[in-house]
């Protein structure tokens, strides 16, 4: 599942495991889909330390996220 401002906020605190993908995987989100095709280069840990609002951008723009790898 995508995750978007209150679902990044939500992780704030967690370690999470990611798999790291050479390039950009597409995401619908009517239905939500994604397509996760493409080379994967591994697995990566890292812990969400903040999550905050942009000052900057559009409205639609994702908030900035602070991470420990």
């Amino acid at each position: 599942m995508p995750l978007r401002a209150t679902g990044l906020a939500m992780l704030t605190g967690q370690t999470i495991i990611a798999v790291v993908f050479d390039s950009d995987i597409s995401i619908n989100y009517d239905p939500v889909e994604g397509n996760l095709q493409g080379e994967k280069l591994g697995v990566v840990a890292f812990e969400v330390i903040s999550v905050a609002e942009r000052t900057s951008g559009s409205d639609s723009d994702l908030p900035s996220v602070n991470i420990r790898i």
